[in-house]
């Protein structure tokens, strides 16, 4: 059971707390902001929505403009009109896009009473699928609607389906072969006509078969041994007799590694290391290849490194990596070399990068835990630890309306956390 003084402190930090909410700064009892709204569950009034205040100058009877459904490839274009019902002239200071898919015309500094302010817009929907929303942000002088945000949306629908979306060829070796097959379908009634493009890169043959009039093709993707180490294919593509989308883009997914292989080639390692890391690398064999991990070097002698023995038709070998807790790597990182009896790749080696984590980022300011005066004398010795002092980034203590909580709230806070650990008898000072 909680003492009376406990009770009487308890009262007087939530009553601080409350006043300090109501004091924040930005906030009052008659208003409240779009952060406030999210909290409550509402959505916040869009900028540049019909203003409430006759002093309002700039005003728009149309921000959205739904342009229903479009083929992939088109450019959708509107020129929205934002009218000025005051009686001064309306000045625009910037126009400003979200992507580089959405352009815009020229268009008048300056609106004067009575007339509409027009802006040309252009939504560029190459390479786009599905629902779309494209936000065009203009500025302008008046403080009572400063901005005013156009939207161009609607649904982009694409030409040509492919099935399956990408060629996906995997992990490959010297020799391997695989085939793929696409089926690449015409969305329009009106029939298209699909040729080779590019040439075939290099390892990879294409095959293209109309298995409809103008309405269904099929894409043979193979490769061809002996394939070359490469980290990724280029894309296939296609040419077509469509003025709209003269091309069609196939990506290819797929490396081809060496016969003799280490993997990963990079271990990242978190600092500091307050427990023991443990990682496996392997040695990946292709197929007829043989060939046996001799031993293994670290360039730090606290990384310690054992492999198992290999065995026959094995494709792969297991290297385990203990980074004992307590461990410094250089900024630089370490090595670690794998050697095997292979004549062709004698030795492979792996990267030990170390990074860093758990510090407060250098743009953002910090700030200490609060404190006050009528905590003095409540802090013994045993509150005063490194951990009470530490710094936390700004932001981290709010209040309700999400903003940064004031001084006194922070502090109320605290004292209520003192006084229910205190009264429970957790802190020893009972």
């Amino acid at each position: 059971m909680q003492s009376p003084l406990c009770s009487v402190l308890l009262c007087i930090a939530l009553s601080s707390s409350v006043q300090a909410t109501a004091l924040e700064p930005g906030s009052s009892s008659g208003s409240s902001s779009p952060r406030d709204a999210a909290a409550a569950g509402t959505r916040p009034a869009a900028v540049g929505k019909l203003p409430t205040a006759a002093s309002q100058a700039a005003k728009t009877e149309a921000l959205e403009f739904d342009f229903g459904k479009a083929w992939a490839g088109d450019t959708v274009t509107h020129t929205f009109e934002v009218p000025n019902p005051s009686d001064r002239v309306l000045g625009i200071r910037s126009v400003n896009t979200t992507c580089g898919c959405t352009t815009t015309g020229t268009y008048d500094r300056q609106v004067q009473p009575g007339q509409a302010w027009k802006l040309e817009a252009a939504l560029n929907t190459h390479g786009r699928q599905g629902k779309i929303s494209k936000a065009i942000t203009v500025t302008t002088d008046d403080p009572g609607r400063p901005q005013i945000e156009l939207v161009l949306q609607g649904e982009v629908r694409p030409r040509f389906e492919l099935s399956p979306a990408a060629a996906g060829l995997g992990a490959l070796m010297a020799g391997s072969r695989v085939k793929r097959t696409l089926t690449i379908t015409n969305k329009q009634a009106a029939p298209v006509a699909f040729t080779p493009g590019a040439p075939d890169p290099g390892g990879l043959k294409t095959t293209l078969r109309e298995i409809e009039k103008g309405q269904r093709y099929e894409l043979d993707i193979e490769t061809v041994p002996p394939l070359m180490e490469i980290a990724s294919f280029p894309p296939i593509t296609l040419k077509t007799d469509l003025k709209e989308e003269p091309t069609v883009t196939i990506p290819v997914y797929g490396y081809v590694q060496s016969r003799v292989m280490l993997a990963p080639k990079i271990v990242m390692v978190a600092m500091p290391i307050s427990r023991d890391v443990r990682r496996e690398l392997r040695l990946q064999l292709a197929d007829g290849t043989r060939a046996t991990v001799t031993r293994v070097e670290t360039s730090n002698p606290a990384i310690r490194a054992i492999f198992e023995p290999s065995t026959a038709g094995q494709p792969r070998q297991q290297i385990l990596v203990t980074i004992p807790k307590g461990t410094q790597l250089p900024a630089d990182g370490d090595t670690l070399t794998v050697y095997t009896d292979d004549p062709e790749f004698p030795s492979l080696t792996c990267q030990i990068r170390p990074f860093n984590v758990g510090r407060a980022s250098a743009s953002r300011p910090t700030v200490t835990r609060p404190s006050g005066e009528f905590l003095q004398g409540m802090h013994s010795s045993r509150l005063r630890t490194p951990e009470s002092r530490r710094t936390i980034p700004q932001g981290w203590l709010r209040s309700p309306h999400g903003s940064p909580a004031s001084p006194t709230c922070g502090r109320s806070l605290w004292l209520i956390g003192w006084v229910i650990l205190h009264s429970q008898g957790q802190l020893g000072l009972a």
